[in-house]
């Protein structure tokens, strides 16, 4: 296990064979970085700490902050901003300290105008922003690096620092109001509040971690908050990290049992220079390991983040002492073995590069993602650079099956956070299909209806089976997720018809009926299916709400049978429209939804 980097006075050779040596011990970290991307995001103008990201399966979020005013941009895998109107301002003036951060559906921007903190929510991957509302004010204007915010266990969780007290407030993301303030440094001053959050079945917790000045050296302080009993958990620690003098910017993360700390230590004999140190303890503050490398941190933030995989990845730059090359490097920390409970694997991101600005990073899935400016990016070295760790798309989660309105089995699951998913693999065994797994379907939905299988219920019957599903998803480069939990239903292996009216076609007996479209939802295709009873002519139209028709799918003469036709709205707006068959007597209608 790595624990030390011992000091590096060397030229540039040296630190190249240094982390060729430095890569054979990271030979179990499986990685596959992509190349360098370059992005149209413009950020010549933007504050040193004014730019930030977060992740999701819209795409990557950025914001960056341009003399007091806040821009958002949507950059997708490729390092395009692929909305139209771009850049979005989200505030015109005296904006301070932002941080960007959200869930599977939403993205919250936490921002300061004056002594007011501010939220700004999309609720459709950025497109569009509103204040949400209500807000709140400090005694005092919010101070730059005084801000942070972090969404966890359906919560908007801010820290921020209020006239040198560090204080938490956090909002329900379904409504309601803030919480009442709680004040994290319990009685003592300090400023750069830091914050993260780990949640999993027995655990809710968010962290804090800030700094206070003890008249003589910076003191790093964390405490844990409990968030399903609305208590902290613990007393207000001192990270015990021995003749350190702490630099300004720090960051932590946590899990179910450690704490990890990094900071920059400087030192001012012989020559002031800052190094990157990290410190991983338990929950009680006890030592579990530490570790340094004296090699000069530049960056004014280290940012980290925590992947699905529980493994944390903090990144940086550094450069040689008394050498003009700087290096962008990424330190992860994650369970290795019971012997040791954490392991420190650097990996060498992008080498021998000067001015390094704006460097950060966020997480989707497995998937870690990297900004930074630099001196060759476009625009004569102004836009960001990009680069994202290509890991396979974690497995679906919870799939669910229920019976459709048409009988069938209907399928259901989350969608995967990761920005380069393309789509979804069904898998099905059992049914009409036999006792073989095999590939059903493929589908850019989070839903699948089986149209071969009619759901049974009630007491067993002797033409039942049971079909079997589950669920794996696909990325851009073609990397396949495990599978997802299993889910099974009861089936007919020879479905009846639901209504015995007449003899139709090869003595299959039909009725009158009008399917519900699938998928409903849809965009731009959906299918819908009917029975006639008895030849005759048939009409099946498309109407908008105003009753205007938009559509004339059906308008001929059918013999009896089950017909299936597919409806195409590319050209149609999104909303509500309604379809109606009309045959003979029978006259049915059903409501669709078209969402682009």
């Amino acid at each position: 296990m790595l624990n030390e980097i011992k000091s590096l006075y060397l030229g540039k050779h040296i630190l190249f064979l240094f982390l060729l040596c430095f890569s054979s011990i990271i030979v179990a970290q499986t990685s596959n970085w992509t190349n360098v991307r370059e992005t149209n995001i413009n950020v010549a103008n933007a504050n040193p700490a004014g730019v930030d990201i977060f992740t999701n399966r819209y795409g990557n979020h950025i914001i960056v902050q341009e003399s007091n005013i806040l821009k958002y941009y949507r950059m997708d895998v490729n390092g395009f901003s692929n909305l139209q109107d771009f850049p979005k301002t989200i505030e015109g003036s005296a904006v301070v300290s932002p941080s960007i951060s959200g869930d599977d559906n939403n993205i919250y921007i936490v921002y300061g105008v004056g002594n007011q903190v501010r939220i700004k929510r999309s609720t459709n991957g950025g497109l569009d922003w509103s204040l949400w509302t209500p807000t709140f004010s400090l005694s005092t204007t919010v101070a730059e690096w005084g801000l942070e915010s972090v969404v966890s266990s359906g919560k908007l969780h801010v820290t921020y620092n209020e006239s040198g007290v560090v204080r938490y407030i956090y909002r329900d993301l379904t409504g309601g109001g803030w919480s009442p303030v709680k004040e994290v440094s319990n009685g003592q001053t300090g400023n750069i509040p830091r914050i993260t959050a780990y949640k999993n079945t027995q655990m809710d917790f968010v962290y804090f971690m800030y700094k206070k000045f003890n008249g003589v050296d910076y003191d790093c302080k964390w405490r844990r908050y409990n968030v399903a009993n609305d208590s902290w958990h613990t007393p207000l620690y001192t990270a015990p990290i021995a003749n350190d003098e702490i630099d300004n910017f720090v960051g932590i993360r946590a899990d179910n049992s450690n704490v990890i700390i990094y900071y920059r230590w400087h030192e001012s004999n012989p020559s002031w220079q800052y190094y990157f140190r990290w410190a991983i303890l338990d929950l009680y503050n006890n030592w579990i390991d530490y570790g340094y490398a004296d090699l000069s941190i530049e960056n004014y933030r280290m940012y980290s983040t925590q992947t699905f995989d529980n493994k944390t990845h903090t990144v940086f730059y550094f450069e040689l002492l008394g050498d003009e090359i700087s290096d962008i490097g990424l330190w992860r920390s994650y369970m290795v073995d019971t012997e040791y409970p954490t392991d420190q694997i650097y990996e060498y991101l992008l080498p021998q590069v000067n001015s390094i600005y704006h460097l950060n990073l966020s997480s989707s899935g497995n998937e870690v993602h990297v900004i930074w400016k630099d001196p060759f990016g476009s625009s004569g070295g102004n836009n960001l650079r990009y680069k994202f760790e290509d890991q396979t798309p974690i497995a679906p989660q919870n799939l669910t099956v229920i019976e459709s309105e048409n009988n069938h089995p209907l399928l259901s699951w989350n969608a995967n956070q990761e920005p380069d998913l393309s789509n979804y693999q069904v898998w099905k065994k059992g049914g009409d299909e036999g006792g073989d797994w095999h590939l059903k379907q493929t589908t850019s939905n989070t839903s699948y209806e089986d149209p071969d299988e009619m759901v049974v219920t009630g007491p067993r019957q002797g033409n039942e089976g049971t079909a079997y599903y589950y669920v794996k998803a696909v990325d851009l480069g073609s990397n396949v997720s495990g599978p997802s939990n299993e889910v099974n239903i009861r089936v007919g292996i020879e479905p009846p018809s639901k209504s015995v009216a007449g003899e139709g076609q090869e003595g299959v007996i039909y009725d009158y009926s009008l399917s519900q479209n699938f998928p409903n939802p849809f965009n731009p295709t959906t299918s819908i299916n009917y029975q006639i009873k008895e030849k005759g002519f048939v009409s099946l139209k498309i109407f908008d709400m105003l009753g205007t028709e938009v559509a004339s799918l059906v308008n001929e003469s059918q013999e009896a049978g089950s017909y299936s036709v597919e409806f195409n709205a590319a050209d149609l707006p999104s909303g509500m429209y309604v379809y109606r068959i009309s045959i003979n007597n029978f006259v049915d209608t059903k409501k669709l939804l078209l969402l682009k």
